[in-house]
């Protein structure tokens, strides 16, 4: 349930913040007076990309704060404590929501930073948002499908069958591939055969091939190298005057003097430790000097080797670097295919055993909604007589799919007919309904589906469009009926919705000659009847007017 929402700077909304109640909540006001911006702000805390100008005109930012019950969703519950999103108040989401005008939006539950995905895993559950768009969904069969679903509780069998589904493809997949590889003949595997073998005396692992392209460098100046190291042993230790010789002759030197000041001691034991090392780095450099080989016969050899290489890797569209990833891929291919016989065999018995449970699952679910048609039918039928179709025929039609069609929602279609007239033949729902007989249809298969969820928020947008009389009064019973499972919002423009209301607010939009402020405000009950005569009609509201009101808020 929706506890509280905080608006600042949204659109042309300066600073709204309300607190909400359980039960039917009606929202009114003058044409363009910005009720749908309600509907916008909280559309942005449950997951919805913020569009290009949504914050209001002077400012660099708005910010739209909503906070929820979730006492009665466990699943978000769970999912908060998984995630470390839950606080001290563990029955209560709080959503934070910033757009900015020149850098991405930040979102926030709890406090704690989160992606607009996170928002939208849970936001569905927070908040059930009917608007006039459901109208043309009604007419793409896949949702028509999924209504019908949704109302008959068929999720249970659904899932299994979508699961069924889902392992069936896979092992599918797999057999597709290993088919394809049976498709190779004699030639082909033998010119895999010749591929490998042309690399397997070949070492190509990184570390090998980065020494070996040091060792070609080395040996292509080996000129330079040789005379260096000579020169630097000469240095060292071999000639007349040399650094090993030096380094003794003063070490010795302060040897004479190291009695008298623990300093001379000091400095001559770091001599001998230098004196150490240099003899040792002269060692390692005539180890390095009398292995290395430096001869043309050498570096011809290895520049054979890399050239091999890179010859290879051009056959096979990459660098040398690339041969052991292409050397392991074609040889776990090769192995494939030798071994895809038997693999074929396990996974062809593996498939029709699939099979069998996908369409186990896929009868149970197509038995489940052909016995619960006749219920749904009578039920939609009823709704749709008490919003004001004097005649209405109204058929589910399960047509069974060609086995290429059939998916993870089961072995057949659902499609909705209807016949709003006597002596009308029934026809697809979405080819001959009209605009308000379709919103009318969709109204009433949203409550069924309603009647069939869980509790939480939900909101209409101007359901309610194209009717009045009679008609708009029903449509306000049913939506303060639902208000007893859920807590229900409804943008309307009707006297006969607004006056079931338990809470009645009004959108005001003022203007001056520079600013546009809209602002929302819970109405008191003298207001109430005010705003009701108001949407009554008429340029002035009479005593008259005012009496219609306060009978229809009491009626």
């Amino acid at each position: 349930m929706l506890l509280r929402l905080d608006v600042k700077n949204f659109a042309v909304i300066e600073s709204i913040n309300c607190e909400f109640s359980k039960g039917l909540s009606t929202f009114t006001g003058e044409t363009g007076a910005g009720k749908s911006l309600l509907l916008d702000a909280l559309s942005q805390v449950i997951g919805n990309r913020a569009e290009p100008g949504l914050i209001r005109k002077g400012h660099d930012h708005a910010e739209i704060t909503a906070e929820f019950l979730i006492t009665d969703h466990p699943t978000i519950i769970t999912w908060l404590d998984e995630n470390g999103f839950n606080d001290n108040e563990p029955n209560l989401l709080t959503i934070k929501k910033i757009i900015y005008d020149s850098k991405p939006s930040k979102s926030s539950v709890n406090g704690h930073a989160c992606s607009l995905s996170e928002l939208k895993r849970f936001g569905r559950e927070l908040l059930n948002i009917h608007g006039q768009g459901s109208n043309e969904k009604l007419r793409d069969l896949d949702f028509q499908h999924d209504l019908y679903d949704v109302c008959i509780n068929a999720q249970q069998h659904l899932a299994s069958t979508e699961s069924c589904f889902v392992t069936m493809n896979k092992i599918k997949d797999q057999i597709n591939q290993i088919v394809k590889l049976k498709g190779f003949d004699e030639k082909e595997r033998d010119f895999l055969r010749f591929q490998l073998d042309e690399m397997r005396h070949l070492n190509l692992t990184h570390e090998y091939i980065e020494a070996l392209q040091v060792q070609h460098k080395s040996l292509h100046h080996f000129d330079s190298i040789q005379k260096s190291l000579g020169n630097a042993l000469e240095l060292l230790e071999g000639s007349e005057i040399n650094a090993l010789d030096l380094i003794n002759k003063s070490l010795s030197e302060l040897q004479h003097v190291e009695g008298i000041d623990i300093f001379y001691k000091e400095q001559g034991s770091r001599l001998e430790s230098l004196s150490l090392e240099l003899e040792d780095i002269s060692s390692v450099l005539r180890h390095h000097i009398d292995k290395l080989d430096l001869s043309p016969e050498k570096l011809g050899q290895v520049e054979n080797e890399i050239q091999t290489l890179h010859n290879i890797a051009r056959k096979h569209h990459t660098d040398i670097n690339g041969l052991d990833k292409i050397y392991c891929e074609l040889n776990d291919q090769l192995k494939l295919i030798e071994a895809a016989d038997d693999d074929l065999e396990v996974l062809q018995k593996e498939f029709t055993d699939a099979e069998k449970k996908y369409m186990d699952q896929a009868k149970k679910l197509s038995s489940y909604r052909k016995k619960n048609t006749a219920q749904f039918e009578d039920t939609i039928k009823r709704q749709l007589k008490s919003l004001g179709f004097k005649f209405i025929e109204f058929k589910v039609i399960i047509e069974d799919l060609e086995p290429s069609n059939f998916n993870q929602r089961g072995i057949e279609g659902v499609r909705f007919y209807i016949s709003a007239n006597p002596g009308m033949s029934l026809g697809p729902l979405e080819e001959i309904a009209s605009g308000g007989e379709m919103s009318r249809i969709c109204l009433a298969l949203e409550m069924m589906e309603l009647d069939s969820s869980a509790s939480g928020t939900v909101i209409f947008d101007e359901v309610d469009t194209g009717v009045g009389g009679a008609v708009a009064e029903t449509i306000g019973k049913l939506l303060r009926r639902l208000s007893k499972t859920h807590q229900v919002f409804c943008i309307t423009h009707l006297p006969q919705v607004a006056s079931q209301a338990h809470h009645h607010f009004q959108i005001e939009k003022n203007q001056t000659s520079k600013t546009t402020k809209t602002q929302l405000k819970l109405l008191t009950d003298s207001e109430r009847i005010d705003e009701i005569a108001r949407m009554l009609g008429g340029a002035k509201i009479t005593e008259a007017m005012k009496k219609n009101a306060s009978e229809m808020l009491t009626g």
